[in-house]
């Protein structure tokens, strides 16, 4: 078909549309996303690339059911002075679609600059006006890199009747010198336009006069193609170009369109397709109408669901920041609604009622499966395990305001909750830039904010909480899903928050709670579940308005960060009110994000916790009584030793409890007392000591050396106190 006919009758013309038969079925079988980036998409809205993408599948669909790679297409001649073709043809094909489906070693043969160029050629020739726009011809490229303009931009201020000024000189005068024109150009050459596109075009264009003189040059634009495909191969016309194998000097073509000044150009394309294959299941799917066939409805499933094998779980990945745990009976009950499509070809009945997450659950060979499941935030995950870790929701805002006057409000309140000292904002402001950017390490601390109602400890969480997302966990009864018997919240959780807390609600499980903020594998139990270890990156922080008793606290304790705010602001409505609002602002989340990444914290884990007058007074007031005890029935004893029974020395400390008003302390018991005391003679047997006798307990404590040591200086009898539940 070297030198393939053209039938000419009146403004029509016939073309054989040559493609290769089998990339036809990959394009169609391709995602429309994926297609769609082989075509010249960044210059159209979402809703005309839709639109073309289904022009594109349903010419793809055509040529594949006609079963030949050659087809006889009719163009014809329209109002407008082009050739357009009829039915679903190759010209409307973008031309790296074209590349890909042509036959070998074709390519494109269009005019450069052609619609200014014959613009020229009617200016000159009808003696108009024409240094600005020989001008821009002559210096195109360097005149729009200069400004940063495309031609199409040219074109669409040329196209208009009375466009707006640029304020770009060469520009406006072009513009200028061209509108000046068009009047006589259109009466001059009113023989080259179509009559009723004249009558159509005044009816319905604010721009008649610029349509009539496109109308125009698209006259001589299709002279000069019509004059080289009758020479030359063709099998897709292109307007001011056509699509042939043919090989062609470029000094032929520029003869033909001499007279014009129109200079032609081999186009090389850009992007190649490189996809080889396609399923044929989904092809026959798709040919004969089936829009969800169980492989397509397969394909968009499994890219959101996985199965973890050992938890007998699925996984649904919603987006970037969050998944959903789910079991078999969660996902079916969640799931039986969506159906696939089957077709028989002898009856040509589609069936549409097919339950899909059934044949997914028994039978899916494509079904991605994990071994088992757990946190990985550094990205190094062992083979055959699922990365629960997430982006927190803070990392997928990218487009954002710096707003450094607003960083300063928050960074100053942060200030007034560490109680405006300058070492505990520095450790805090550390504490959470590591929260952030070094996830996988365990930090082994806590954070806690102690103050007043009202000072804005919860606003600042509320901040954290929008940054990470929905790990962020807040709990007020933390023996709810932390704490007690079953702890699955600490699954999905990053941060886990404790509102509100308080000695008592904790007191008895503050040895769980130290071993959950420095170990880095724990146990999870989940009601109905055998319990089951995992990776453990958990950071803990809360806020509490009692000031006096938090949480139980030792003299030793490293875990506990516990910080008295400022009460400064308390009342302020203005401030929280600002504050509220920067809180839920993206530009100041990401502002904040972006400032803790210039926080130096290599060296942090190793940063010990400041030690401050309000935190060491706390650890003071939780230290065991009983030493406070002995010392004072020591200054009260008039005798050199005090030979004590233990009930009766319990019944004592009870008393010396009410009298102090030690609250913490009053749910001891004749258990702890004895052990506690143990301890007590264990560390001090110089001074105290234990006697059996007669099967009971009895303490021996020598007042003069308790004195000395504990610089006691009350006057002493040398006597023993025998008390009265000796005498038996």
């Amino acid at each position: 078909m070297k030198n393939q006919k053209k039938n000419i009758i009146n403004n029509n013309m016939i073309f054989n549309d040559e493609f290769d038969f089998e990339k036809c079925k990959i394009l169609f079988c391709m995602e429309d996303e994926k297609l769609l980036k082989y075509t010249n998409n960044q210059d159209y809205t979402d809703i005309e690339n839709n639109n073309y993408i289904k022009k594109i599948k349903s010419s793809l669909k055509s040529l594949i059911l006609n079963k030949t790679n050659v087809i006889k297409r009719q163009y014809n001649k329209k109002g407008c002075n082009r050739m357009y073709c009829e039915g679903n043809g190759l010209q409307y094909f973008s031309n790296n679609i074209l590349q890909f489906i042509l036959p070998e070693n074709s390519c494109e043969y269009d005019m450069k600059n052609c619609n200014p160029q014959i613009l020229l050629y009617l200016y000159k020739k009808h003696d108009l006006n024409y240094n600005h726009l020989e001008y821009y011809c002559k210096n195109r490229n360097e005149l729009l890199n200069q400004d940063k303009l495309k031609k199409t931009d040219i074109n669409k201020l040329l196209n208009q009747d009375h466009p707006k000024k640029q304020n770009i000189k060469w520009l406006d005068n072009l513009i200028e010198e061209v509108n000046n024109n068009k009047s006589f150009l259109f009466s001059s050459e009113y023989d080259k336009i179509n009559i009723e596109y004249q009558k159509e075009k005044k009816k319905i264009s604010k721009n008649f006069l610029s349509s009539m003189c496109c109308s125009i040059i698209w006259y001589y634009e299709n002279e000069i193609l019509e004059k080289a495909i009758s020479k030359y191969k063709c099998i897709v016309p292109k307007y001011d170009g056509f699509l042939t194998d043919e090989d062609i000097d470029i000094n032929d073509l520029n003869d033909i369109s001499k007279e014009y000044d129109v200079k032609w150009d081999k186009k090389h394309f850009d992007i190649n397709i490189t996809e080889t294959t396609y399923d044929n299941d989904v092809l026959d799917k798709l040919l004969y109408g089936i829009k969800n066939s169980y492989n397509f409805v397969e394909s968009s499933f499994n890219q959101k669901h996985f199965k973890i094998i050992d938890e007998g779980l699925f996984i649904k990945k919603q987006n970037e920041t969050q998944i959903k745990m789910l079991t078999t009976k969660q996902i079916t009950e969640n799931y039986k609604h969506l159906n696939y499509d089957t077709y028989n070809k002898i009856t040509k009945i589609v069936k549409n009622d097919n339950c899909f997450i059934d044949k997914w659950i028994r039978g899916n060979k494509n079904m991605i499966t994990y071994e088992k499941m757990d946190y990985y935030p550094d990205g190094n995950v062992p083979d055959n395990c699922y990365n629960l870790w997430t982006k927190f929701d803070v990392e997928v805002i990218t487009d954002y305001n710096y707003v450094e006057d607003d960083l300063n409000i928050i960074l100053n309140h942060i200030k007034i909750l560490c109680g405006n000292n300058d070492l505990v904002y520095d450790f805090v402001i550390k504490y959470i830039a590591h929260l952030f950017y070094m996830p996988e390490q365990k930090v082994g601390k806590m954070l806690i904010f102690a103050s007043m109602e009202g000072v804005g400890k919860g606003l600042f969480y509320k901040l954290l909480s929008n940054m990470i997302g929905k790990r962020f966990y807040s709990c007020s009864d933390p023996q709810k899903g932390v704490l007690g018997s079953f702890n699955n919240s600490l699954i999905n959780s990053y941060v886990i928050n404790f509102e509100e807390l308080d000695y008592f609600s904790t007191k008895d499980s503050t040895d769980i709670l130290k071993n959950y903020i420095t170990e880095t594998e724990l146990e999870v139990n989940a009601k109905g579940k055998d319990s089951r270890m995992i990776n453990s990156i958990h950071r803990f922080i809360g806020n509490t308005n009692h000031t006096i008793m938090p949480i139980k606290l030792s003299a030793t304790d490293r875990r506990f960060c516990i910080i008295r705010s400022s009460d400064e602001k308390r009342g302020d409505s203005d401030y929280f009110k600002k504050l509220h609002s920067l809180v839920i602002n993206k530009d100041l989340q990401a502002t904040f994000y972006k400032y803790l990444s210039t926080i130096d914290i290599a060296d942090f884990i190793s940063e010990k916790i400041p030690e401050t007058e309000y935190l060491n007074e706390l650890k003071e007031s939780f230290e065991s009584p009983l030493l406070d005890f002995i010392k004072d029935i020591v200054n009260d004893s008039k005798t050199e030793m005090i030979y004590e029974r233990s009930q009766k020395l319990f019944s004592d400390f009870r008393i010396f409890l009410d009298y102090n008003n030690i609250k913490i302390c009053k749910d001891w018991s004749i258990r702890k007392f004895g052990l506690e005391m143990n301890e007590l003679v264990t560390k001090n047997s110089d001074l105290i000591k234990r006697i059996k006798k007669s099967g009971n307990n009895y303490y021996e404590i020598d007042c003069h050396k308790v004195k000395i040591k504990f610089d006691l200086h009350d006057e002493i009898d040398n006597k023993i106190l025998i008390s009265d539940s000796d005498s038996d």
